[in-house]
């Protein structure tokens, strides 16, 4: 039975480590059979144990990444855990490579024995209390929060990315006046064929009907957005784009931006923002 057979499994040739898996590259060896944690972690992925993020190409990693999610078998897209794994590597060299703690000059010196009083049981503890949407109850604690801020406004998803992006807003609002118009564009990635065709569906857009090339169900287009997140993001990318130099006669590259005349004249300027 299966009971039995869980009881009486025997060993394995393959045992689990007790170190933690090293997901950095070892640049400092030399060599071809080094171990690569995305190979390991992903043998459907790199069936060959070879070609893995950051193995032996002179690519960084994220671009690495998103080569990986261009492939046409949409293998790595599609896949339950690559991107997300990946992502949140991504998330975690950018929070070592930018983590600073920032102090205002006259408090330097107080917050400084404040530091030093703080042990790591009482961030444990106040980690607990967030954890449960609590208050913090150790004042050494919430001193040190109310005066010092973690300048990790590069890493995306946080709280500090966040605060950044606000302070762009108000930085544009002071500079150039207040804004003349607040819009929302919610996009239902779902219902629209394009994300579907993005998903993989057979839609004919050179001789485009919304009856036909699509499922009818509203289920099993949910399913290929929950299936395939990354195309669930590129139709949103793209749409903003489109909707951006279309009606508003924006166009923006990785150098600059550029503006013509829209439906609401010529834009001065514009700061957009992902929830």
């Amino acid at each position: 039975s299966a009971v039995s057979n869980l009881v009486n499994e025997g060993t394995y040739e393959v045992r689990f480590g007790q170190r933690f898996v090293r997901d950095f590259p070892d640049r400092s060896a030399a060599g071809k059979n080094l171990p690569n944690y995305s190979a390991s972690a992903f043998p459907t992925l790199f069936p060959y144990g070879i070609g893995g993020v950051e193995s032996q190409t002179e690519l960084s990693f994220i671009e690495h990444i998103r080569y990986c999610l261009l492939f046409s078998d949409r293998r790595f897209r599609i896949h339950q855990s690559f991107p997300f794994v990946m992502f949140g590597l991504y998330q975690k060299r950018q929070a070592l490579s930018s983590a600073r703690l920032q102090v205002q000059r006259r408090d330097f010196e107080r917050d400084m024995k404040e530091i030093l009083q703080v042990s790591r049981e009482d961030l444990k503890a106040t980690a607990a209390e967030q954890e449960r949407s609590l208050p913090v109850s150790d004042q050494k604690v919430k001193k040190l929060l109310a005066n010092v801020k973690l300048t990790s406004g590069r890493v995306i998803g946080t709280d500090q990315s966040r605060a950044s992006l606000r302070s762009k807003i108000w930085s544009v609002a002071l500079f150039m006046g207040p804004p003349s118009i607040w819009m929302t564009i919610n996009l239902a990635d779902i219902h629209d064929p394009i994300a579907q065709l993005f998903c993989g569906e057979d839609i004919n857009m050179d001789n485009f009907n919304d009856l036909q090339g699509r499922s009818a169900n509203n289920v099993i287009r949910a399913q290929n957005i929950a299936r395939d997140p990354y195309a669930g993001a590129k139709y949103f990318h793209v749409m903003i784009l489109i909707i951006l130099e279309t009606l508003f006669g924006i166009r923006t590259t990785c150098k600059r931006t550029y503006s013509k005349q829209g439906l609401l004249g010529r834009v001065s300027a514009f700061v957009g923002a992902v929830e």
